[in-house]
């Protein structure tokens, strides 16, 4: 899907949980939470992260897909983990929303 054809037909955003919220499920909270402040993209590819971690865990991915994404953002420079991730006062608001 591009994110023409995910979002036209949810204009009045009924459907929160969609293809382009990839990295959008912890990472706007990390973003605020940090002190100091992490950048937007850090944020949220440090929830990609911890979603393809997700997903091997769930059985979606197996472990040689999630290292192949992982070395990807390692070999960009990108962060893929915070401490926030560690606590779960932190991670279980936005788990019950799931």
């Amino acid at each position: 899907h591009t994110m023409l054809e995910e979002l036209s037909c949810n204009l009045t955003e009924q459907n929160l949980y969609r293809c382009v919220d990839f990295g959008h499920i912890w990472g706007p909270a990390v973003e605020l939470a940090a002190s100091p402040p992490i950048p937007h993209g850090f944020a949220v590819n440090q929830d990609m992260a911890y979603c393809v971690y997700l997903s091997y865990r769930g059985g979606s991915l197996t472990w040689e897909e999630a290292c192949r994404v992982w070395h990807c953002m390692d070999r960009l420079g990108l962060p893929r983990s915070h401490t926030y991730y560690l606590d779960p006062s932190l991670m279980h608001p936005t788990l019950m929303k799931m």
